[in-house]
């Protein structure tokens, strides 16, 4: 029998469980590189005492889909994490957000926004910030052979068709979001795709709320307009909308 506390979850706005589970990170230390410890073997790694942004998305997406199918938080993290769902070494993992967004929209484990709007322009494609830089990444420095997998996976980027928010924009998709959004950070830095990720919170009068792991701030913040604190981030060119669509349940009807 399918559990009460899964049904009432099936049934309600799932990206209002994403938030409520992200709620319990709000001040938790910024933690980079917990994905990296190990430099020659690829683990599941989840852990709560510490994150960077796109650990504590996946984290908060994560609990939120354990409770509705019923399976441990390490299987649902490996099914977003990993293309095809599956951990199948360090090149395995969706590195780059664009890669992230793609993937999980294709298994439908997201839905990606605001992509027929007028004011959509494309996301970039110019994605090789990896392979051009494989000493910035110990895995790739220890493991050469690695590069070529990344660089394959960074040529399939080039027809993708994803559509981003402008800046300047944002007003106009604004009250169409809601709680448990992912927000991501388009970047004009060559060869990488997004600086960021983030959660919807939500839109008072017209200012979007949202909860990130802050570099800066050194842990799990909340802030109050998104229009504000991307002014001040010369590097962003526009945001990538997803919404986290619930998992089915494996706990039976």
């Amino acid at each position: 029998m399918i559990s009460i506390l899964a049904a009432l979850l099936v049934k309600a706005q799932f990206g209002d469980s994403v938030i409520q589970e992200a709620k319990a990170f709000l001040g938790v230390p910024y933690v980079a590189n917990t994905l990296d410890k190990d430099l020659d073997v690829e683990h599941v790694v989840c852990i709560d005492s510490g994150m960077d942004c796109v650990t504590f998305m996946e984290m908060s997406l994560g609990r939120a889909r354990a409770k509705v199918t019923g399976r441990r938080i390490e299987e649902e993290i490996e099914r977003t994490r990993y293309i095809r769902g599956e951990n199948m070494g360090y090149t395995s993992r969706n590195h780059y957000t664009t890669g992230w967004l793609l993937n999980n929209s294709y298994d439908k484990n997201v839905h990606l926004l605001f992509q027929d709007v007028r004011d959509a322009v494309p996301s970039p494609r110019e994605i090789n910030f990896m392979s051009s830089n494989p000493d910035k990444y110990p895995q790739l420095a220890k493991h050469p052979d690695w590069v070529e997998w990344i660089r394959d996976t960074e040529i399939t980027f080039a027809d993708h068709d994803m559509k981003m928010i402008p800046k300047k924009s944002l007003s106009q998709v604004a009250k169409h979001l809601r709680p448990g959004d992912i927000l991501c950070f388009a970047t004009s830095v060559p060869g990488l795709d997004f600086s960021h990720v983030a959660l919807v919170a939500g839109v008072k009068r017209g200012r979007i709320e949202f909860w990130h792991a802050s570099s800066s701030q050194k842990k799990v913040v909340t802030d109050p307009d998104l229009a504000g604190y991307a002014e001040k981030q010369p590097k962003c060119t526009g945001f990538v909308f997803a919404r986290p669509l619930a998992p089915k349940s494996s706990l039976g009807h």
